[in-house]
């Protein structure tokens, strides 16, 4: 889901089998279905956090019986560090141990979770980035 239609046309022209782009606000999940997963790559770092905290609580209600979350998004930690891209867009950096509690506040249990840098190097740009793997707990 993309809130840029050319993105979504890019992605429907390379037929990618079991991919359905859909043109859309990922922070209102009402109209989705059950699905295995759910990958917020990027976005949760672009929204604010009312907006972050309807996220979270829509993901139960998408999720499939023991469905996993997985999310990567800036944390406090690269708030400093060079930026390629993005500088002049609403940026907030998330606290690591913050968002660990808030995921598992909402029935989640966290399988792995890692605050680091490496872990998505774009030529000079080496963000610190969290990731983590949550599987919804019944």
């Amino acid at each position: 889901m993309d809130l840029s239609s050319v993105v979504i046309d890019q992605l429907v022209e390379k037929k990618i089998k079991g991919l359905t782009p859909v043109c859309g606000d990922f922070t209102d999940l009402t109209a989705f279905s059950k699905y295995d997963f759910v990958y917020s790559r990027f976005t949760f770092h672009s929204i604010d956090e009312i907006s972050e905290n309807k996220v979270l609580n829509q993901l139960r209600d998408v999720l499939n019986d023991s469905g996993v979350f997985l999310l990567e998004a800036r944390t406090l930690k690269d708030k400093n560090l060079y930026k390629k891209y993005g500088v002049n867009h609403y940026r907030r950096y998330l606290d690591f141990e913050e968002t660990i509690v808030k995921i598992e506040s909402k029935g989640f249990k966290i399988l792995f979770c890692t605050e680091s840098q490496g872990l998505s190097i774009c030529e000079k740009e080496d963000p610190y980035l969290l990731r983590i793997i949550a599987r919804k707990v019944l």
